[in-house]
């Protein structure tokens, strides 16, 4: 019973040897592919936070970048590189949500501040349309008041 335990313990700590040393071998980071799929949905994150007003201009530089990061990571091999514009991709999707959200109440401020010019705007027309002429005429009247205003007749 005493070899057959010792045995079975042997056996899984081999077994934990040799699969614990193929993990190291395969990549423990993002693949090339993997980054490139996680850059494009960052990408797709992005044009949904700019059609909803946001200004993505520093995650389009960060995406740039990151797109940079890879294409370096593929050319030379660097897996540290692609795992980096992975994760860098994952971070601008991540801020893409707010973004996005800050656009949207940019865009109802500014539709806010259109109605408000314009109904100020119809307030003063309304003031000036029903109290112009009267102010027109009184301010006319004491700037020439003095004067005498003759009718002239037809002289036939």
């Amino acid at each position: 019973m005493k070899l057959l335990f010792k045995l079975l313990l042997a056996f899984a700590l081999i077994s934990l040897v040799f699969f614990g040393l193929g993990l190291p071998a395969a990549s423990n980071g993002a693949s090339a592919d993997e980054a490139e799929d996680k850059l494009i949905e960052a990408f797709k994150a992005i044009a949904e936070a700019e059609r909803m007003g946001g200004n993505v201009s520093s995650l389009v530089a960060e995406l740039n970048e990151a797109i940079r990061l890879l294409e370096e990571g593929e050319t030379y091999k660097n897996e540290s590189l692609i795992d980096e514009a992975f994760l860098r991709a994952e971070s601008i999707i991540s801020r893409t949500s707010e973004v996005g959200r800050e656009g949207a109440v940019e865009v109802q401020a500014r539709v806010f501040q259109g109605v408000i010019v314009i109904v100020v705007f119809v307030a003063l027309a309304l003031v000036v349309w029903r109290y112009g002429p009267r102010l027109f005429w009184r301010l006319w009247v004491r700037g020439n008041g003095k004067r005498v205003v003759h009718r002239r007749t037809r002289e036939a």
